[in-house]
Formats: C-alpha cells, sequence, structure tokens
C-alpha cells in the first residue's frame, strides 16, 4: 500500500516541478534583464551627458581661441597700417616714432 508511487504519479510531480522552474527562470531571468537594461540607461545617459558638456567646454574654449586670434590680426593689421602711414618710411634711419611703433610688437 504504501509502496513506490505509480509512474504516473512521479512524471506528473516532475512535469510540475519541471514548468514551476520553467516559470520561477524565465521570471528571474527578465526581472534581471530588465534591471541590467536600467542601469545601462542610466550609464548610457550620463555619458551622454558627460559628452555634451566636453563638446560644450570644446566650443567655448575655441570660441575664445578665435576671439584671440581675430584681436591679434586686428592689432597686426593696425601696426602693419601705422608703418605704411609712416612718412619717415622711405628714410635711411629710423625716427622716435619708427622705433616706438617697432617697440610695440
Amino acid at each position: 500500500m504504501f509502496g513506490l508511487p505509480s509512474p504516473t504519479v512521479i512524471l506528473g510531480a516532475a512535469l510540475i516541478l519541471v514548468a514551476a522552474y520553467a516559470v520561477v527562470d524565465t521570471r528571474a531571468y527578465h526581472r534581471g534583464q530588465a534591471e541590467c537594461e536600467g542601469r545601462h540607461a542610466a550609464a548610457l545617459a550620463r555619458a551622454q551627458a558627460d559628452a555634451i558638456r566636453a563638446a560644450d567646454m570644446a566650443s567655448r574654449i575655441e570660441a575664445e581661441r578665435l576671439a584671440a586670434e581675430d584681436e591679434a590680426l586686428r592689432l597686426a593689421r593696425e601696426l602693419e597700417d601705422a608703418a605704411h602711414a609712416d612718412p619717415d618710411a622711405d628714410r635711411q634711419c629710423l625716427s622716435a616714432d619708427s622705433v616706438r611703433r617697432i617697440d610695440l610688437r
């Protein structure tokens, strides 16, 4: 009476255990996948924000560099214009004004 259960009962119990394991495993897999995707999405957002900040900083630095370059060109043009306007440009020796202008460079 209390011997081994019938093969049908053993097979049914095994199928129930396999089905329960499959359900639990699938749920755990999907939960873990969702958590990983959330972490990766947050890391991606941080990386994108860092890249945007770096690009903004590079743009500001480039704008400052271009402004400094424009200022240097403007000053060079001023000196060149002053040299061309010098009435003593064709003389063999330099006047005091010419020397002062050269010292500005």
